[in-house]
């Protein structure tokens, strides 16, 4: 008995059974990051978006930004992005209003992106363009701190880095 009570904490570990670890999805290629663009759809409240528009745009069909635009509208999803200001940028900004989305441009001499992080819900979803993979990780904590920062850099953003 006293061994079975001993090994009952590794026992729990190996089983994850009183574990809160994140779940972390991996998602490669052009259609996995269309699923994870999809399950951000899901989201209750406004995204919250820090991203390069043309690292996006080079990694990403045209018609699928378009289609998924659309159904983030479609479902009254606002979102609020910190994006570098480059040309293309300023160009797509002026869609704001009718896309649901505020966009903060930074300076991009300043503060290159090359990928995007959104977070929502209890998930934050990474996507790198150049390699063409994207990550879910769902943890509340994780989100919860996530979106902490993003509001500082939002703050931070709307002052005037």
């Amino acid at each position: 008995e006293q061994a079975f009570l001993k090994a009952m904490p590794e026992l729990k570990m190996l089983l994850g059974a009183g574990s809160k670890k994140p779940r972390v999805r991996f998602f490669e290629g052009v259609e996995g990051l269309k699923a994870v663009y999809w399950d951000t759809l899901e989201s209750k409240k406004p995204l919250l978006v820090y991203g390069s528009i043309d690292d996006m745009w080079g990694a990403m069909p045209k018609e699928f930004i378009k289609e998924y635009v659309g159904e983030r509208v479609k479902r009254n999803l606002y979102a609020r992005c910190i994006v570098p200001g480059t040309p293309a940028t300023q160009e797509y900004a002026r869609k704001d209003k009718e896309e649901l989305r505020q966009m903060i441009l930074i300076p991009p001499d300043k503060f290159v992106f090359s990928n995007e992080i959104n977070i929502y819900n209890d998930k934050v979803a990474i996507f790198s363009f150049p390699e063409r993979i994207g990550v879910i990780i769902e943890s509340k904590k994780i989100a919860e701190t996530q979106r902490s920062i993003f509001e500082l850099a939002w703050l931070g953003a709307i002052k005037g880095v």
